[in-house]
């Protein structure tokens, strides 16, 4: 099924000037010191094209947030040399700061705050909307039964995922005895291993383009697993745009629990 994000940035991007005097023995000298703020090199509606183009959360994080749309406030610094950084989504309910820190990191720089014709580091906040829409879900008026129901396919889907997946023999060696993976990243427990699978559904819905991200690095090693597993796996029905089929993205966590 696919996603649909609608985005709305608002921001005011003016030069600032500050005034003052400089009074010696019989003179008093005027001077105005200039301040001009960060901005994107293209143009904050290109820079925000480019923000809602990377945005992608998992479906499952989707189910967790439980609403049609978020207003959040996104606040970053922007260095002398025009990179971001220190990115922090302020009042952040959902934790949403570490995937759109990620997305940050990828997006374009900006032209850097200027003082008095120097480059110098600034902070600045962007406010965002973001619209979430599952339109196979639309037709129903109770949002709880279209919760329900999206609940029971994505179950049914783990359900069938985990059963025709076999990991590799020395899967253990891998991951757990030698990458310590229990223990660092974002496998903090002790007795679960996770880890993200991405794929295309094609028009056909079948699977496309699997890749499988451990500690957020492509495992090649995994994803032979992962690809065997899914192309066992029932066909989901492709999205659709404008009454015509269309291929789109996924973001999947898979959690593996270890009975000790």
């Amino acid at each position: 099924m696919k996603k649909f994000f609608l985005f709305c940035f608002t921001s005011i991007l003016a030069p600032l000037g500050s005034y003052g005097q400089i009074e010696n023995d019989s003179t008093t000298i005027d001077y105005k010191e200039e301040i001009i703020r960060a901005k994107p090199v293209d143009g904050l509606d290109n820079f925000k094209l480019k923000f809602a183009e990377s945005f992608s959360i998992p479906t499952e994080r989707i189910l967790e947030i439980n609403r049609k749309q978020l207003s959040l406030i996104i606040s970053f610094q922007v260095d002398e040399n025009g990179k971001l950084d220190n990115v922090k989504v302020l009042n952040d309910k959902y934790k949403l700061t570490p995937e759109i820190s990620q997305i940050f990191k990828t997006l374009p720089d900006w032209i850097p705050s200027q003082r008095n014709g120097i480059n110098v580091s600034s902070y600045t906040s962007i406010p965002i909307t973001i619209n979430f829409s599952l339109p196979d879900y639309e037709k129903s008026e109770n949002s709880i039964e279209k919760r329900r129901a999206l609940e029971a396919e994505y179950r049914a889907f783990y359900y069938e995922f985990n059963t025709h997946m076999i990991y590799p023999r020395d899967f253990w060696e891998r991951y757990y005895y030698k990458k310590g993976a229990y223990d660092t990243g974002e496998n903090k427990t002790s007795n679960e291993f996770r880890y993200m699978i991405e794929f295309t559904i094609n028009e056909e819905g079948k699977f496309e383009n699997i890749k499988t991200i451990v500690d957020k690095k492509p495992d090649e090693y995994l994803n032979k697993a992962v690809k065997r597993a899914l192309a066992k796996c029932t066909p989901w029905e492709p999205a659709v745009e404008n009454g015509k089929k269309v291929k789109s993205t996924m973001k999947l966590p898979v959690t593996l629990s270890i009975k000790k």
